[in-house]
């Protein structure tokens, strides 16, 4: 369900952006963690790329 298009949801202030933001992920090393630690991490690296 998209709530934006459906219309049960609305921008209130559609001009406003919360600007750019600096993360990290820290990690000592991938290997002995657990798959899913690492899909994890993987899925935030991709979506988070700049």
């Amino acid at each position: 369900m998209n709530e934006l298009s459906e219309g049960s949801l609305i921008h209130v202030l559609p001009e406003w952006s919360a600007g750019s933001v600096t993360t990290s992920l820290l990690m000592l090393t991938r290997r002995g963690l657990l798959p899913s630690v690492n899909i994890t991490a993987d899925f935030l690296v991709e979506k988070l790329k700049t």
